[in-house]
């Protein structure tokens, strides 16, 4: 293969474009660039006379243009090659390697343009080469000739083949994108064709060019061109929804990043507070069948992050039509005990979203079974949540005690909790016991009593503070009313515990406190055994 230039350029070109950026920089690196650009200069070499009689004669045989397109077309695709590597002193060497031997680019292009006026006579393969050429050869004009766009858009025609339409929408969609060319404007026609195709070519095509198509309508809603209402309202249901079950995950995260653009459009356009349209409501489906289904770790990331920014927007009607059903999906993806992953993510936007409307008793039983999740970094969400709502909205007490499991899973984490979860449940209880309305909650759960005097009696307690202000709990709890010391009495072990350390403290609010409430338990005591 060394000794055919032909052999190894096809070979190198062919396996560059199966790579992604970094594949392909690390082979540029490793040697191949040199072997690369050798057999591209002497394809070039091999081809330049008959190129340059293709270039000056426009009126020979239709077999003969065949022939010298797709010579052209080998070299562009070298070119399109070199172009995407990112590494920039890289590309422009390549580049430069190249340019020395291809003559200059403004006679093809103009070619080409002459080439498809007479498109009804020619192969649909010859009339894709020729569009790809042009496009490809488009960066490296200064300035692109009169009615370089339209001989494009001509091929929009309905009376066009299928893949002839959908390349030349690609190469125009790919075109109009590029910083330097969102001045060129279609009329309203042009513009509805040209997103036409892409939509039913994303849903159509092969794996490959629906992918393309799809990423090209996701660059086109965010571009500053007037296509973007229009690529919104036509990809949205037709595409998305229609591509999230499919094999590919190329497939799978072009719909990602279409839903994606969608959103980004309407933040352009109306700030943070103005995702209203009634698509969105499209959008927020296609998420959450696609979270329901998606088995690839980081596209669900991507999915349940992008539905949570829906979610967390404010002046959204929408959110307070479907947020019940989000959360819902959250959840179950949440506790799907079958997934290899996802969980641990979809609980904590979960607990993202229910920060807005917590105070629903459905939703605040949620949080709290979240705080003894299986994942630390959610039960540690969950947690940090519960004591922020509890400070801002105490009246949540009740919901708390009578329709969760809170005591059983605060219990849970101060016999079993690490050491910064027993801190955090011991500060979620002293703001509850802060307010004496809600003693009679904790009195009448003997289990939360006996899990916080266990709590104060552990040798395994090592953090001070967090005794401290357990202790206090108690305290208030045994101080405040004759049911809060009946409570206690039956806890024998409690009241030497409380003696040996009322005579060890220095602390004199603590000692005080210490010995009223052993003087009420020891007097409940002797009452008791007369």
């Amino acid at each position: 293969m060394k000794d055919d230039p032909v052999l190894l350029f096809d070979s190198v070109s062919h396996y560059f474009e199966r790579l992604d950026v970094n594949g392909r920089d690390a082979l540029l690196r490793n040697g191949t660039a040199e072997a690369f650009a050798r057999s591209l200069c002497d394809q070039c070499r091999l081809h330049q006379q008959s190129l340059e009689a293709c270039v000056s004669d426009v009126a020979e045989s239709k077999t003969v243009q065949n022939a010298r397109i797709l010579h052209i077309s080998v070299l562009c695709k070298a070119l399109a090659v070199i172009l995407r590597c990112s590494d920039s002193e890289l590309k422009s060497s390549c580049h430069a390697t190249m340019k020395q031997h291809l003559i200059e680019p403004v006679p093809y292009v103009a070619h080409m343009m002459l080439t498809l006026e007479g498109y009804d006579s020619l192969q649909p393969t010859t009339v894709i080469n020729a569009v790809r050429i042009m496009h490809r050869l488009a960066p490296l004009l200064e300035q692109l000739p009169p009615d370089f766009l339209n001989s494009t858009t001509s091929l929009l025609n309905e009376n066009m083949p299928a893949d002839v339409r959908t390349e030349a929408a690609l190469c125009v969609a790919n075109f109009l994108t590029h910083e330097r060319n969102t001045m060129f404007k279609f009329d309203a026609e042009i513009c509805e064709r040209l997103v036409s195709i892409l939509s039913v070519s994303a849903v159509t095509c092969t794996e490959t060019n629906a992918e393309q198509a799809m990423k090209a309508l996701a660059t086109l809603m965010i571009s500053s061109t007037h296509f973007a209402k229009m690529a919104r309202r036509k990809c949205c249901i037709l595409v998305a929804k229609e591509n999230l079950h499919h094999d590919g995950k190329a497939i799978r995260r072009s719909v990602f990043e279409i839903l994606d653009a969608v959103v980004k459009n309407h933040e352009l356009e109306n700030g943070p507070a103005g995702i209203f349209e009634s698509n969105m409501e499209y959008v927020v489906q296609a998420l959450m069948e696609g979270a329901s289904i998606e088995s690839d770790a980081s596209l669900l990331k991507n999915i349940l992050d992008l539905l949570v920014r829906i979610m967390t927007s404010e002046n959204l009607p929408l959110v307070a039509r479907l947020k019940a059903d989000i959360l819902e999906a959250l959840a179950r993806i949440a506790t799907d005990g079958n997934r290899l992953h996802g969980t641990e993510h979809a609980a904590a936007c979960y607990l993202k979203i229910a920060s807005k409307c917590i105070q629903e008793a459905n939703v605040l039983s949620r949080v709290v079974d979240l705080m003894a999740s299986s994942h630390a970094p959610v039960r540690s969400q969950a947690l940090v949540m519960m004591q922020d709502q509890i400070f801002w909205k105490p009246s949540i007490a009740e919901v708390l005690f009578c329709q969760t499991s809170f005591v059983e899973k605060i219990s849970v984490i101060l016999h079993n909790g690490s050491q910064q979860e027993r801190v955090a449940v011991i500060q979620i209880c002293t703001t509850l016991v802060s307010d004496s309305q809600n003693h009679r909650y904790f009195l009448q759960c003997e289990e939360c009593v006996n899990a916080l005097a266990d709590f104060v009696t552990s040798n395994e307690t090592k953090d001070r503070s967090s005794l401290v202000a357990a202790l206090n709990i108690l305290l208030d709890l045994m101080l405040t009313t004759e049911h809060g010391i009946n409570s206690f009495v039956r806890k024998l072990n409690l009241l030497p515990w409380m003696v040996s350390l009322a005579n060890r403290t220095s602390c004199g609010k603590l000692k005080a406190r210490l010995v009223a409430a052993i003087q009420r338990m020891t007097s409940r005591l002797l009452n008791q055994s007369d």
